[in-house]
């Protein structure tokens, strides 16, 4: 059965809540503030380059779906791209703080958890070494229209095509479906959505609650593109 990118994210949520807790009871009293207990404290350590972050030969970047061995790499992935995107926002506020305090520990459980649901809307940009670049996650809902719930790459490797084939292979999982994406209004990323065809779908809405916390201002923006049926609207890489 199709899910929603929303129903894709409770499951996961869920899995990523118990392997956290299965973490925290064999090493009791290792938990943060709130509902998001982790067994281990994040340091700026997490966030620093490390060799694997290297592009290589771009040529030999491959575009797959993930193994369960890429699934705490994909979190990184995701945690940085955000971060590099936060920290450029006029607001930032305390992005660093709410990357390791409040991000990591949700992402080092929630894709872990997703990747093991075996979704075949999953893809990861592998270097010629395996490493990986840079992820998405393609959802087709159960009317058939679709859902970007994940487009992230490392900022090292940005600026050299690898998202644009991540955003390519989403387009053809997706097929001529209509498609809806959510992100940060008046980013980068809107921009290129833009590029391939996605129009804005509404006003922005305000900052989610959890980056709000952190003092980020970073209002979401809907956007849609339309059914390919309608005529060629794919954006140029």
């Amino acid at each position: 059965m199709a899910l929603t990118a929303r129903t894709h994210r409770q499951l996961a949520e869920k899995e990523s809540a118990a392997l956290i807790q299965q973490a925290n009871d064999t090493h009791p009293g290792d938990t943060s503030a709130g509902d998001k207990p982790r067994a281990e404290p994040f340091t700026r350590s997490y966030l620093g380059a490390r060799p694997s972050d290297a592009v290589g030969d771009i040529t030999a970047v491959t575009i797959a779906q993930p193994t369960p061995a890429d699934a705490t790499s994909m979190a990184r992935v995701h945690i940085l791209s955000a971060l590099d995107l936060y920290l450029g926002l006029p607001t930032p506020g305390d992005a660093l703080g709410f990357a390791l305090a409040s991000m990591t520990p949700r992402k080092e459980g929630y894709w872990p958890a997703l990747v093991a649901q075996g979704d075949p809307g999953l893809f990861v940009a592998r270097s010629a070494e395996g490493n990986v670049l840079g992820l998405a996650h393609a959802v087709i809902a159960e009317d058939g229209t679709g859902e970007i719930g994940a487009l992230y790459v490392l900022p090292s490797a940005q600026s050299r095509g690898i998202g644009a084939r991540l955003m390519e292979a989403m387009l053809e999982y997706f097929g001529p479906s209509v498609v809806h994406v959510g992100t940060t209004a008046g980013s980068p990323a809107e921009a290129v959505y833009k590029r391939y065809g996605f129009k804005k779908f509404g006003p922005p809405t305000e900052t989610p609650p959890p980056l709000g916390e952190y003092g980020i201002e970073a209002p979401q923006q809907w956007l849609v593109r339309p059914s390919a049926e309608c005529g060629n609207l794919a954006g140029n890489p």
